[in-house]
């Protein structure tokens, strides 16, 4: 055989045919595909499943998932676009205002290391020159990412960076520090409560510098908006980059809050119309960001998270549930080797949730898998939805031409003008005038206008001529139809 071309080819090819014509009052965009932006292919999505059904015993699943040491809930998706608006100072998409405010104080930032430095010494575990010793660092250190994460949740300040804190909020952050670590030092009665009153004390002069103001004082809704629409594709990327694994973007990891903001909110620097200056500072932030992500996350490649049969096994659902997407009018992928970046993680979630039983998942993960598949068929209806009146009809336009194809096929047959049993390939004699025939029983459907109407039937009489001919003159061997005809 010469060649064959998919059904996708089919349809896009009966749409360039039917050339102005509308389903419903927007024109069409064809052959153009709307969704091949940038895609991701079916193995990365397999990957994304893999990484979600962690604790799965098919094979040997390892995920990027990772416990929670922070306390407290999962932050949402509307509290992470806040955050982003709370970094892009000095946007100009509407009226951003920010709880980061810009240094009265000429001094340069200080660094992670004077912060956990000077809260050893404010607890008097070392002296001023002296070094501590290297548990005591560490544990005055991994309360630093905690602590940043409660003072931003609670509305007090932004620290958006720990190696860059604002010389104006060094010595505030520090004696908060400390007093949070005065009963891991065993520090007593006496100097636990000066700890304690410095600590409050910081914390009003935190809030005094912040200015910091309720949600409804910050934000317009085209600010909102423009960044809430950027999170789906950033996931992704971040995903897809191997440096961490968000798989439900209304329940993220305290963990990785702030730092998924800074990336969030350097991705929208030319959104906002920043200064280089500002746009330069959260490009800093975000790759500091990245980085901590990526050590928060251990990302293992594919080759070393997935045996054999856990491959297949999550390549072999993927479509079926793309199938059943596109049946319930969630979404609609028309090739599962180039996924919209935005639609990514989430039907990688629906995936996953669907293989529970073939990996012996139960219990909490189970739970969790089940309760993000429903959050992410949402946001897929959503997705579909928020996108543009052309990517829309254009959609239509597909799914109108593709479930023409069948009922063609099946007229053909009848007709005894040809017969094709397989809808899915088709060779390349046959292609161009079934194309032509299947646009010709669309011209109503796309309310073409009268003088390509009468062109396209023309043209489909001419096709249909041309296929029975092909096919009564095929050797009897090549005829699928020899008997019927």
């Amino acid at each position: 055989m010469a060649g064959t071309r998919t059904r996708k080819d089919l349809v896009f090819s009966t749409l360039a045919i039917l050339q102005g014509g509308s389903v419903g009052s927007v024109k069409s965009r064809h052959a153009v595909d709307p969704l091949n932006s940038t895609p991701l292919s079916r193995q990365e999505l397999v990957g994304v499943v893999l990484d979600m059904l962690s604790g799965g015993d098919v094979g040997s699943v390892q995920s990027r998932r990772t416990s929670n040491p922070f306390p407290g809930a999962a932050k949402t998706r509307q509290q992470l676009v806040m955050l982003a608006l709370d970094m892009l100072i000095g946007g100009e998409v509407g009226q951003v205002e920010s709880l980061r405010t810009a240094s009265a104080l000429p001094a340069a930032p200080r660094t992670r290391n004077e912060l956990v430095l000077f809260a050893l010494e404010t607890l008097g575990v070392s002296s001023v020159g002296a070094d501590a010793s290297s548990e005591d660092y560490a544990a005055v250190d991994a309360r630093v990412e905690p602590l940043t994460y409660r003072l931003y949740s609670e509305g007090v300040v932004l620290i958006a960076d720990p190696d860059a804190i604002p010389a104006e909020m060094f010595i505030a952050l520090g004696e908060i520090l400390a007093a949070d670590m005065m009963h891991a030092f065993a520090v007593g009665d006496e100097e636990a409560q000066r700890l304690a009153a410095n600590a409050a004390d910081a914390m009003a002069r935190l809030k005094a510098v912040s200015r910091g103001r309720p949600t409804s004082g910050r934000v317009n809704d085209a600010d909102y908006q423009t960044v809430d629409r950027q999170i789906d594709a950033l996931l992704t990327r971040l995903y897809a980059q191997n440096i961490v694994l968000i798989s439900n973007p209304n329940s993220i990891p305290p963990e990785t809050f702030l730092s998924l903001g800074a990336v969030l909110a350097a991705s929208l620097t030319a959104s906002f119309g920043l200064t280089a200056d500002s746009a330069a500072y959260l490009q800093t932030l975000a790759a500091n960001a990245e980085a901590r992500l990526k050590a928060v996350s251990k990302a293992k490649p594919l080759a070393q998270r997935a045996s054999d049969a856990d491959y297949g096994a999550v390549d072999r659902a993927i479509p079926p549930v793309i199938a059943r997407l596109y049946a319930q009018d969630v979404f609609f992928i028309p090739n599962a080797d180039q996924i919209p970046p935005a639609a990514f993680v989430a039907v990688g979630a629906v995936v996953a949730a669907d293989l529970i039983e073939t990996f012996s998942i139960g219990g909490d993960l189970a739970k969790s898998l089940i309760s993000n598949a429903a959050a992410a068929s949402l946001q897929l209806k959503t997705i579909s939805r928020a996108r543009t009146e052309d990517d829309r009809v254009w959609d239509q336009d597909y799914r109108a031409v593709d479930r023409e194809i069948e009922p063609t096929l099946a007229l053909l047959q009848a007709e005894e003008i040809a017969y094709i049993d397989d809808a899915s390939e088709f060779e390349m004699e046959v292609f161009t005038p079934l194309s032509r025939v299947i646009a010709a029983s669309l011209v109503m459907v796309f309310r073409v206008d009268l003088a390509l109407a009468d062109r396209i039937q023309a043209q489909a009489e001419v096709a249909k001529r041309s296929l029975q001919v092909m096919f009564r003159s095929r050797p009897t061997g090549q005829v699928m139809t020899a008997e019927y005809f």
